[in-house]
């Protein structure tokens, strides 16, 4: 099977002009991260070539040509062009964010309940104010607000400091602010991210794993202050399978804030416990944030993972493969324990790569269009 993508720079097809020049392409989707980038790297022995501009519009979609209907990544923003030698080779770097953007505006804000009673109200302001669609999952979405403030801050810097309180998601897709629950395995839809099928012998190509020995503890319990019965009272939230209790020192000031630093903590403990990376056969599907399935490997490996960065990589040399890293699942489950599951999806169907993308030869040309013939 051959890999296929499509590039288009400010609506013009470029995927022709790429092919022969010794492309590169890596995208990469991380689920702490606010945008995802692009890469384009491109041979240019001549020195003949023109780049396209910063600020220029990138669009990209990629598969497989006998797979149907690719995956579109979407559009992305170039901010940043480099040239090294030799050879001369020409990189280019998009994210999903504009870097020019009114995003970067520090603001100070007031987000009271009274006009923001849920943090998906806070998160629909910000997403308006900057022209993106909001996608935000349930979860989040219906999170009681008591109070929150902007102070001199960014829109990115408040909406990560907000997604770090929530343990959620927070991604620019596409014209879309994404944001998830972080260790769910679903979709904005509430719909269940399609797992990423690992599996030895079928599309694995190679992997390393660790589990790190750091102390263990079965829950985490915070205080609040309950006003009007003049007490301390506690939230508590399951962490791992065995272990004490850990207690978070400072007080909060409300039920709902307890709750919430308890449960952040406690999944934060569980995907501390292990890591792991894979590469394989590549997935175009492949999404930070799903579960990922791995059978066929011992050594405790095998089980479920949670994947925090996805990273696609077309090239002209070694086809098309997927790299994901991931973290132990969160919620007390352990890696590697139970049946091994069964092989379904992607990895039963993996493709055999042979390293030609598409698009025929056209060498000598101008990226935009209007370099020599």
């Amino acid at each position: 099977m051959k890999p296929y993508y499509l590039i288009k720079v400010n609506g013009e097809n470029v995927t022709k002009k790429l092919k022969d020049l010794g492309l590169t392409l890596t995208i990469t989707d991380q689920l702490d991260s606010h945008a995802d980038t692009a890469q384009i790297d491109i041979t240019d022995p001549n020195m003949i070539l023109q780049r396209p501009e910063t600020g220029a519009e990138v669009y990209i979609e990629a598969g497989w040509e006998e797979q149907g209907e690719p995956r579109k990544f979407g559009k992305f923003r170039i901010d940043q062009r480099s040239v090294n030698g030799f050879p001369v080779t020409i990189s280019i770097s998009a994210q999903t964010i504009d870097a020019k953007s009114a995003v970067k505006e520090q603001r100070t804000k007031a987000y009271p309940n009274k006009d923001y009673p849920t943090y998906g109200d806070i998160f629909r302001e910000i997403a308006s104010r900057n022209g993106w669609s909001p996608a935000i999952a349930d979860r989040i979405d219906n999170e009681p607000n008591d109070y929150e403030a902007q102070s001199e801050e960014n829109d990115i810097a408040f909406a990560t400091r907000l997604k770090e309180k929530l343990d959620a998601g927070v991604s620019i897709k596409d014209g879309h602010m994404v944001i998830n629950d972080k260790a769910s395995g679903e979709s904005v839809t509430g719909k269940k991210i399609p797992a990423i099928n690992v599996a030895l012998g079928v599309n694995l190509i190679s992997f390393s794993a660790s589990e790190v020995d750091k102390p263990k503890f079965s829950k985490v319990e915070a205080s609040w202050f309950d006003r009007n019965k003049v007490e301390h009272k506690f939230q508590s939230s399951a962490a791992s399978e065995e272990g004490p209790t850990f207690h978070i020192r400072h007080p909060f000031q409300t039920e709902e804030e307890a709750r919430r630093a308890a449960r952040s903590k406690a999944r934060e403990i569980t995907r501390s416990e292990g890591s792991a990376r894979f590469t394989i056969n590549g997935d175009p599907f492949a999404m930070a944030g799903a579960e990922v399935e791995v059978s066929g490997l011992g050594y405790g490996v095998y089980g479920k993972w949670h994947a925090v960065r996805v990273v696609h990589t077309f090239s002209g040399s070694s086809a098309y493969t997927t790299e994901i890293e991931c973290e132990a699942p969160t919620g007390g489950a352990k890696k590697g324990l139970g049946e091994q599951p069964k092989v379904t999806g992607s990895a039963s169907t993996a493709p055999v790569p042979t390293p030609e993308p598409t698009g025929p030869t056209l060498v000598g040309s101008g990226l935009l269009g209007d370099g020599p013939e």
